[in-house]
């Protein structure tokens, strides 16, 4: 078996050598509510979709920056555990200098309003869009 399948290493979403998994740095999220995260196969954005399965919302652009300037591997993924799930952004960390900058951003509305309800005004003044 090659390195990837030793206790403690894991392959690098990069495709580069396996990397020891205790110079990456977990971010948990912990999630409640009735929106389920769907998350992309290469762990670069999650839906969150009602359960409807309509999209509500999408975080992305996972931009993992340290204090050189460098940009750092970054993923997301899912997690669940007792009484607990969630999301989770991973970092290798390897070489890095603190500190680190963790942007991931929402690109969707975490909202919606519907227009057919009468004097809704939807519409009606849009200035300052």
């Amino acid at each position: 078996m090659g390195p990837a399948s030793e206790p403690g290493l894991h392959p690098d979403p990069g495709g580069e050598e396996p990397s020891d998994s205790r110079d990456w740095i977990h971010l948990d999220l912990a999630l409640w509510g009735d929106l389920a995260p769907r998350v992309s196969e290469d762990g670069q954005a999650i839906d969150f979709v009602t359960p409807s399965g309509a999209p509500a919302l999408r975080y992305a652009h996972l931009d993992v920056i340290d204090a050189r300037g460098a940009t750092l591997p970054a993923w997301m993924e899912g997690f669940s555990g007792e009484n607990m799930r969630g999301i989770r952004l991973v970092v290798d960390a390897r070489n890095a200098a603190h500190p680190i900058t963790v942007g991931p951003l929402t690109t969707r509305a975490a909202w919606t309003a519907e227009s057919d309800q009468a004097s809704a005004n939807f519409g009606n003044s849009v200035a300052t869009a």
